[in-house]
């Protein structure tokens, strides 16, 4: 379970994946004969073999967003990085560049937001990350347009079982942690959060 919370725990967010990927080097290199990362940033491993080939492939990275903008207040301006929805962000905290400086989502306060757009989903465009800044020289010392955003969430164990993981509003089965970490005639199960693709050549998936 502690290497699943670290990789779970590991920030990823799309075109931003160093941490993950490096864990995930870290974990797997004494396990496979060659590992490299392409020009993308897929971490590409291989474990030899003969006949018949097996690839595994599964994606590292998670959803989050990009700072786009500081405004003269001090709020940054942001877009989502994935399929977010925005109907969850107002309220959500996120860690904000590789400082980890804490934002919460904000929006107008319902008085200042016509009675007819009231029950209306607000647009990203008109959301915004408050991190305290009263100017935008203020906020310029602790973050910068291109920063992205995690959510600020914790690795929670729901039950005793495997099974159910809670981390960043997500709920996973531990059938979807599925890259291959393999021991002699041992086999465990995890899912990292660009991609790896492990290549294995006569492989006993049996076990699994």
């Amino acid at each position: 379970m502690d290497l699943l919370k670290r990789l779970i725990m590991a920030d990823g967010v799309s075109g931003n994946e160093n941490e993950v990927r490096a864990l995930i080097h870290k974990e797997i290199k004494a396990h496979v004969d060659h590992a490299e990362v392409d020009k993308m940033g897929n971490l590409i491993c291989h474990r030899k073999g003969s006949k018949p080939t097996v690839l595994l492939a599964a994606h590292m990275d998670e959803v989050g967003l990009m700072v786009t903008a500081i405004e003269k207040e001090g709020r940054l301006k942001i877009r989502r990085v994935g399929g977010i929805d925005s109907r969850i962000l107002v309220g959500q905290v996120f860690r904000i560049g590789s400082s980890g400086l804490r934002g919460v989502v904000g929006t107008l306060p319902p008085h200042l937001v016509p009675r007819a757009d009231r029950d209306k989903v607000t647009p990203i465009e008109d959301l915004y990350l408050d991190i305290g800044a009263s100017s935008r020289e203020e906020a310029e010392r602790s973050v910068a347009v291109g920063d992205y955003a995690v959510f600020d969430t914790a690795y929670e164990r729901m039950n005793e079982s495997v099974r159910d993981v809670l981390r960043r509003a997500f709920l996973f089965g531990s059938d979807k942690y599925k890259t291959l970490f393999s021991g002699e005639n041992n086999y465990e199960w995890y899912r990292p959060s660009d991609d790896v693709l492990v290549h294995l050549d006569a492989v006993d998936l049996e076990a699994a």
